[in-house]
């Protein structure tokens, strides 16, 4: 509002009606005015350079040489597509999309030929739809009316072909005739009045020209070389012919083939078709799969389908592998995860890879903490499994909780770990002079937080399992060795290091 304002004061002409106005706009003389217009002129634009091309094209010192093109030229596009708002004519969306796309031709040789690349068997599909497919006479017949001519080479090569010939030519409706130097082709009856002509050099080319119009429709990209060998002609005869179809927009030249090394013809309608399909074998490619086949194949690649299951303490390894990184919450683990993907699923194996060190748990999400909520509920942390290896790349990605965010309980118990490194649940009650329950719910706190763990998955499932559940009955014999439950039995507790760690915050 204050900038309409100013120019209102300054320019009111410009914010005015225009039905109001009369006679040319007139311009103010004043700085600020004068500094638009000058950042618009020289800045934005290059009037000055403008100015120099204008004169010298009128003074003759540059040259303009005229073309008629098939589209526009990149800087004409340009104008006509300026972006955002410069718009000359009132084409919709997808139009100007459509010339983004056809602006592509403008790349440099080696782009262009491997975005506009047609599919090798969009080509051969299209070929065999064009070339008839005859088999009664009179189809044959009509074929050689807009095909204009067949070789004896193209006849024989389909098997039912020759008898269908040699029953057009006792009824009189097809012949052979001479065309070039020792080339004889089959033509109808009604066609025979246009090869006449090619004898006469008034309407040899008009001739030529319609001979060939009729080879291309039924012959997809094809060379001037092809369609002169068939018909004993020079090939220049023929380059001229098809230049006249492209002046008519009918026949468009490129190397459409695979491996094409001369330029090839073909007719329009037959390209766009196999642009059609080539568009569509990509679009395919990329189409995505129906729901049902992607759950499907989820439930076999992570090993949750009854016949992808795993068996066996190594299996663990590979599973943790394959969901490294993903943060789960914390109960999830040993009751839903990993039962699901593995054959009768003891915790004692996820200890074992724990102890010997494989793999490590942690919270990799930074949380803030809240110190008059307490320690948050563990079931529910997002708990990670990484290996070990891996644990400096993850932790690369989050960021340490400032030791001030805590509860005193949690400080505390941060502080001792920081002086005495990793420490045994014991240690950790005698160094921190807490009650072993207040240990405990320190320990959940900064779990809960990201900020300590364990060596043996042990200590994360002594703080889900409640304490009147951690201690398995004696005298019942098992074969497998149990699980760890109790706290005193969870392995040492140790800060989890991270691009800023809080142990160096405590010991500061």
């Amino acid at each position: 509002m204050n900038a309409e304002d100013l120019l209102s004061s300054v320019f009111p002409d410009q914010v005015a009606c225009a039905e109001n106005l009369t006679g040319e706009l007139e311009i103010p003389e004043h700085p600020l005015i004068e500094q638009a217009v000058r950042d618009c002129l020289e800045e934005a634009m290059d009037i000055e350079g403008f100015e120099r091309l204008l004169r010298a094209l009128e003074a003759g010192g540059i040259r303009v040489v005229a073309r008629d093109l098939t589209e526009p030229s990149p800087l004409a596009l340009e104008v006509l597509a300026a972006r955002p708002y410069a718009y000359l004519d009132d084409a919709p969306l997808e139009e100007r999309r459509t010339q983004a796309v056809m602006s592509r031709r403008w790349l440099d040789p080696q782009s262009a030929a491997d975005i506009g690349r047609l599919d090798p068997e969009a080509v051969e599909r299209v070929r065999a739809q064009a070339w008839p497919d005859a088999v009664s006479p009179d189809e044959l017949h009509d074929a050689l009316l807009w095909l204009t001519f067949l070789t004896t080479q193209e006849v024989e090569a389909n098997a039912a072909w020759p008898a269908l010939i040699q029953t057009l030519i006792e009824a009189g409706r097809v012949l052979k005739v001479d065309v070039g130097t020792g080339a004889r082709v089959w033509v109808a009856a009604e066609r025979q009045a246009l090869f006449v002509t090619l004898g006469d050099a008034a309407t040899r080319a008009a001739a030529l020209v319609e001979i060939v119009r009729g080879r291309l429709e039924g012959s997809g990209p094809v060379t001037p070389l092809a369609i002169a060998s068939a018909l004993g002609l020079d090939v220049a005869d023929i380059d001229r012919a098809l230049l006249a179809l492209q002046a008519e927009g009918f026949a468009i030249r490129g190397r459409f083939s695979p491996g094409a090394a001369v330029d090839e013809w073909c007719e329009r309608r037959l390209l766009a078709r196999i642009h059609r399909y080539t568009v569509n074998r990509l679009r395919a490619e990329i189409e995505p799969v129906p729901a049902r086949d992607f759950l499907r194949f989820l439930c076999e690649w992570q090993r949750v389908s009854p016949a992808a299951r795993m068996q066996g303490p190594d299996a663990v390894a590979a599973v943790l592998g394959q969901l490294e990184g993903c943060e789960l919450p914390a109960g999830a683990w040993e009751t839903e995860i990993l039962p699901a993907r593995i054959s009768e699923y003891e915790p004692a194996w996820l200890d074992e890879h724990c102890i010997a060190g494989r793999f490590v748990w942690t919270r990799l999400a930074a949380r803030s903490a809240d110190p008059e909520r307490g320690a948050a509920p563990v079931r529910a942390t997002p708990i990670a499994l990484i290996a070990r290896r891996n644990l400096k790349l993850w932790s690369a990605f989050t960021t340490a909780l400032p030791s001030d965010q805590l509860t005193a309980n949690a400080r505390a118990v941060a502080d001792c770990l920081g002086e005495q490194g990793a420490s045994f649940f014991d240690d950790l009650v005698e160094g921190a002079h807490l009650l072993p329950t207040q240990v405990e719910a320190a320990l959940a706190e900064l779990v809960a937080l990201g900020v300590v763990n364990s060596d043996s998955f042990g200590g994360l499932r002594a703080l889900l399992v409640p304490a009147d559940r951690r201690k398995s009955p004696s005298g019942v014999p098992r074969r497998r060795r149990i699980a760890i439950f109790g706290m005193a039995d969870a392995g040492r507790w140790s800060l989890v290091r991270r691009r800023v760690g809080l142990e160096a915050q405590a010991q500061s």
